[in-house]
């Protein structure tokens, strides 16, 4: 999974932390990785379930400061097939 900002990088930290949440609709399984990358590192291959192959996920990520003070909003993706 990949990100970037279109918008004002100034403003945002390169040390914020990736939190993701992946949600198997299929098997009403769900695996999360808390502060899996930094903003910076701009994607991060998440590991899932290997039972998980070619089942539909959604997948949620939002951005935590470096003190875990402060957090964007969520984003949405999916859904998605996992190869």
């Amino acid at each position: 999974m990949g990100w970037m900002c279109g918008w004002c990088w100034s403003r945002l930290a390169t040390s914020d932390k990736v939190t993701i949440v992946v949600y198997n609709t299929a098997k009403d399984e769900f695996c999360s990785m808390v502060a899996a990358a930094q903003r910076s590192a701009l994607g991060y291959d998440m590991p899932v379930p290997v039972n998980w192959s070619g089942d539909q996920v959604y997948t949620w990520l939002f951005f935590v400061s470096e003190k875990g003070k402060m957090n964007s909003s969520s984003e949405v993706f999916g859904p998605l097939e996992i190869q």
